[in-house]
């Protein structure tokens, strides 16, 4: 979008085709399913916020999704991103695109307009764009065999005992062929690499004085794109708009994301902080970012004395 070659209401289907053929699932299932017609296109900022209809195969046990899990819709289960787009699209969508938000393969479907829009591979884009002029040295879809010995353990607590379950299946961790790269997860990164992504981030774009992204760009993110009574949720990260629950979670300007494996990371412009952490447990919960958070901003002597800052405008 900084180089002009897309707008957030752009129509995805210009550049993935198959979109353009999707109905929405109404009722019934099997050869009794009820679908309609699209009542708008998806847009870019459709799947860059969630709320395009799609879901994940995993997530419920609705007709919709027991139709994904029996066309194996998700990107480990392809070997090519073009098969992973002709198995969703056979799939109705779960709700009309911009009705709610759901956390899905959205972000699976924009890395295939990356890919026709720059022209480039996607894990090549991200290499060139970010990656690189970033200095981010380890960050990859795929660790080398050379870099497994400093694959963190990735523990599951199993009747009430830490389980080693590290290449689990991941892709990432074993000698099996990858699946193309994903636009919503698959990389394996540090601390001391994604730091300097959430460092720049803060900075308004800008990492040791390049601007990688326009300040305007990197402000609309945590603007909120999700209809009344869903969650908070910006382009591609959630955000604190919750006057309620925002003194445990810093203030209304700040957004971040999570990693399955534990992971997260947050950037607050209000307080001028970038924070990161990571562990390496299964399955997530969202008590220790809170924690986290928490831990941090009661490091703060005035905190809880500003509350300007926990409402600051974006």
């Amino acid at each position: 979008m900084d180089d002009g070659k897309l707008k957030l209401d752009d129509e995805a289907a210009r550049w993935v085709p198959q979109l353009a053929k999707l109905r929405a699932h109404v009722s019934g299932s099997g050869v009794e399913m009820i679908t309609e017609p699209l009542k708008r296109p998806i847009t870019i900022r459709d799947l860059l916020a969630h709320r395009a209809g799609f879901t994940y195969a995993s997530f419920r046990d609705s007709p919709v999704h027991r139709m994904l899990r029996d066309k194996q819709v998700g990107m480990a289960a392809t070997t090519t991103r073009e098969e992973f787009i002709d198995n969703l699209t056979s799939v109705p969508l779960l709700f009309q695109p911009g009705e709610r938000w759901e956390y899905s393969v959205a972000h699976d479907v924009l890395a295939a307009v990356i890919e026709k829009v720059s022209g480039q591979p996607f894990d090549i884009f991200l290499q060139k764009r970010i990656f690189d002029p970033l200095g981010m040295t380890d960050i990859t879809f795929r660790i080398p065999e050379s870099k497994q010995d400093r694959v963190a353990i990735v523990y599951v607590l199993k009747d009430g005992k830490l389980e080693n379950r590290t290449g689990s299946g991941a892709p990432q961790f074993t000698n099996r062929t990858p699946p193309p790269p994903s636009g919503g997860g698959g990389l394996s990164t540090t601390a001391r690499d994604f730091i300097r992504y959430s460092q720049m981030m803060l900075n308004g774009g800008v990492w040791d004085g390049k601007r990688l992204l326009k300040q305007s760009t990197v402000e609309m993110i945590n603007v909120n794109q999700v209809p009344a009574g869903g969650p908070s949720f910006g382009l591609g990260v959630g955000i604190e708009a919750n006057a309620d629950e925002v003194l445990s979670r810093g203030s209304l300007s700040s957004y971040g994301w999570s990693g399955a494996g534990q992971t997260h990371f947050w950037i607050d412009p209000a307080e001028q902080i970038a924070g990161i952490f990571y562990t390496a447990t299964l399955p997530y919960t969202i008590d220790r970012d809170t924690e986290m958070r928490t831990i941090v901003y009661g490091a703060l002597k005035d905190w809880h004395q500003r509350p300007e800052q926990h409402a600051a405008a974006r």
